[in-house]
């Protein structure tokens, strides 16, 4: 939180206009308050501070000579800086000037792949002796603010998506400096600046405790989940009943699950057995998906991919279709009590995501990173409940394999030992889980409903602070008019000079140069993947180098030439939208 202690900035001005940057800025004593309270301005944020991007990375540049520590938009969270991951890169002296950070400064996060966290914004307070930021940081060199009211400000054009709409870009959302610049906040006077902040800091504070309890509690009921689930997988959550093995079926239970020699192990529950997976029910992975079913309009099909299957649950906000041959329908199809495992996953700890099918849609195939179970001997709920626990303990991420994209594989899932209850037992198990999941799920809602209001009595707080209603004005104060005229303008932003070095090559050369390491054209990576894909990821798939600007750009430009007419973003949220290959594109 911010501390104030009530000094004015020093300095006099006088009315003038002056060139800032490339806008103009005129303070005129007799502007119209519109919206604001009396005594205050309606000013752009470039009246009241100076905004400049930060310095662009290039592995060209990289000597390790003058090396120093700079700020990314990865360090600026929503709780504060981040600072335990910082790296450095070379600055020469003129641009340490230019980029170097003071306390007071207001850094922002540029861009993000999510328009909502685009304009996250922290306070720095000199936590490192010298530190530049980078260009997915956007500094803000307070003039005619208080740094905390700032930082209340900017989170207001924030939470009131002001900075989501002025943001381009797709897949990664980019403010750009300018239009920060051209967005307008409401300026109080310096002294009443400095009681709002100190106000603010104080409700903040109280919420943000009630924040962190509620964060607790919800984590609490999560950890709680998990266990309700390892009893119901051990059979702990029946108390009358015999105690199993020692210990929850967990990672190194689950290694010996996978060892074939332990093919004869004797269970140690009366009733109970150890079996494989794959004797249990039949497995099966689903079709593949490819350019020639894209292709044919007639005969498609609705299809589940991995992305409809979240924890537990199905999300069938946006189900796909393609070509599917009456036989391959036959094949692939699903029937209710089917158990669906999410096969791949980027994140290894997403590997093997389960769900009960219920029949949610009639006529419904799944692509092939989708693993389907079927059983007549091992109730669906209860196989649901031991595949998650599993998931929970880490054992699937250590089967799955692969790099970047991890894959359980139906192999290696047929091969997995579960313990096996007599079916009536595992009836018993499924209803007294589902009871305690059903309490458990009860309180996660009543904590994350708290949650929410907190929130929104944060934004309440800061929309207060920033429209007057926080505390009361003072009469014969100085208007924020006033202060403007006698501190004029803020310092001119200046460009620094550039110098192009011996060998650099511009236009098609570079662009060349940019596209070397990618292996593949987008569409060719979609298609290969077999599935939706956000477009972080799908830079990553093409082969194209994230610490290299050129190829940076490069690949948006790419993905803008291919959006709408071979590529399309799915789904309903404008954030973290992915990406798909359309069908029709190929005719």
């Amino acid at each position: 939180m911010i501390r104030w202690d009530g000094t004015a900035p020093g300095g006099t001005g006088k009315r003038r206009a002056e060139a800032v940057g490339e806008v103009s800025v005129t303070v005129d004593s007799g502007r119209a308050n519109g919206d604001v309270p009396a005594g205050w301005e309606r000013v752009r944020v470039d009246e009241v501070g100076e905004v400049r991007l930060g310095r662009q990375r290039s592995s060209a540049r990289q000597t390790g000579q003058q090396g120093a520590r700079y700020l990314r938009a990865a360090n600026i969270t929503n709780a504060g800086l981040d600072l335990r991951d910082v790296l450095e890169m070379d600055f020469t002296a003129e641009e340490r000037e230019r980029y170097r950070l003071r306390e007071g400064d207001v850094v922002l996060a540029e861009a993000s792949g999510s328009a909502g966290q685009v304009g996250r914004a922290a306070l720095w307070e000199g936590e490192l002796e010298e530190c530049c930021y980078q260009n997915t940081v956007i500094r803000f060199r307070p003039h005619a603010l208080v740094p905390g009211y700032a930082l209340l400000a900017f989170a207001h054009l924030r939470y009131s998506r002001q900075m989501a709409n002025a943001a381009r870009g797709v897949g990664i959302q980019h403010l750009g400096a300018r239009r920060l610049s051209g967005l307008s906040i409401a300026l109080p006077p310096w002294e009443e600046q400095g009681r709002i902040v100190g106000e603010a800091n104080r409700r903040l504070e109280e919420l943000d405790q009630a924040e962190a309890e509620l964060s607790s509690a919800m984590d609490k009921v999560e950890q709680q989940r998990k266990e309700i689930v390892a009893a119901a997988a051990t059979g702990g959550i029946l108390p009358h009943r015999l105690k199993g093995p020692e210990g929850p079926v967990g990672r190194e239970e689950g290694r010996r699950n996978t060892d074939s020699e332990e093919d004869d192990a004797e269970p140690s529950r009366d009733g109970w057995s150890l079996a494989k997976v794959g004797e249990l029910g039949s497995i099966q992975l689903g079709v593949t998906r490819s350019p020639d079913r894209l292709r044919r309009g007639a005969g498609a099909r609705k299809y589940l991919r991995s992305a409809n299957i979240t924890d537990g649950e199905l999300d069938l906000g946006t189900v796909a279709e393609m070509y599917i041959s009456a036989a391959e329908a036959a094949r692939f199809d699903l029937r209710a009590g089917d158990v669906l495992i999410a096969e791949a996953s980027g994140s290894p700890d997403q590997v093997g995501r389960s769900v009960v099918w219920r029949e949610e849609i009639a006529d419904c195939s799944y692509q092939n990173h989708i693993i389907r179970f079927r059983s007549d001997v091992i109730a669906p709920e209860y196989m649901h409940l031991v595949i998650s626990h599993y998931r929970y303990s880490g054992m699937l991420a250590e089967v799955a394999k692969g790099v970047g994209i991890q894959h359980l594989g139906a192999g290696r899932f047929a091969d997995l030992r579960i313990p096996v209850p007599p079916k009536l037992e595992q009836r018993a198990i499924v209803a007294e889980a589902e009871r305690l999941l059903g309490l458990s799920r009860a309180r996660g809602k009543a904590a994350e409903d708290s949650l929410e209001r907190v929130r929104l009595m944060k934004q309440e707080v800061i929309s207060a602070a920033v429209s007057g209603e926080l505390v009361p004005q003072r009469e014969g104060a100085e208007t924020a008019a006033a202060m403007l005229e006698r501190l004029g303008p803020p310092p001119k932003v200046s460009r620094g000079t550039r110098s192009r070095r011996v060998g650099q090559r511009r236009g098609s050369e570079t662009q060349v140069k940019g596209r070397e390491g990618a292996t593949i054209q987008l569409v060719d990576a979609l298609l290969k993947e077999d599935r939706a894909v956000a477009a972080e990821e799908l830079f990553l798939l093409a082969g194209y180098d994230r610490n290299s600007p050129e190829q940076v750009e490069l690949f948006y430009l790419e993905l803008r030439k291919e959006l709408e007419s071979r590529l399309r973003a799915v789904g309903n949220s404008t954030e973290n939208q992915l990406l798909e290959v359309i069908a029709d594109a190929f005719e």
